[in-house]
């Protein structure tokens, strides 16, 4: 009876993650970023000034728009080539999948927070 029920009960332990984030992983995300942000850099000026307005710094189109002196339409389609040239990015290829469907390329918090401080 007080032998365990499963064979291999007795060399089963618990494997408890740590908190602290992986370093590989840490490095790998730091590296998507830098990637990221070299592409954004590439992209014409209007319609990288778009980019950097609606997404990075996270307003709306409408306010985005707004702020460069265009209409919202005109914002979308600037937006629309933006993601469409950082699609064909051969290092945002090298990447792998897309993370964010509704977006299309690579979308971090960590460069959402970098490009505001």
């Amino acid at each position: 009876m007080d032998e365990p029920v499963c064979p291999d009960a007795a060399k089963t332990y618990w494997e408890i993650e740590a908190p602290a984030p992986n370093p590989e992983k840490r490095y790998a995300q730091q590296e998507r970023v830098t990637i990221l942000r070299e592409a954004i850099r590439g992209l014409r000026p209007a319609i990288r000034q778009m980019v950097e307005i609606q997404h990075l710094q996270e307003n709306s189109l409408k306010d985005a728009a707004a702020q460069i002196g265009i209409t919202v339409s005109a914002a979308k389609g600037r937006l629309f080539h933006a993601r469409a040239a950082l699609r064909k990015s051969r290092r945002l290829r090298a990447l792998g999948p897309r993370r964010n469907s509704r977006y299309g390329v690579w979308r971090s918090p960590s460069l959402l927070q970098e490009s505001r401080g």
